[in-house]
């Protein structure tokens, strides 16, 4: 996953998923870890109006 980070900047949880052939929950739980670790970071994505 962190090579597909470096790949693709900033990509959205539903992409990471379909990269992965996994749910978005097991990859929003992935990321959470990601982020606790400090290897990554989430933003809120500002097209998305939720």
């Amino acid at each position: 996953m962190l090579h597909l980070l470096l790949r693709r900047p900033r990509p959205r949880i539903q992409d990471i998923a379909e990269e992965f052939s996994i749910t978005v929950g097991g990859t929003s739980k992935v990321v959470d870890r990601l982020e606790a670790a400090g290897l990554s970071e989430r933003r809120a994505n500002p097209n998305d109006r939720r």
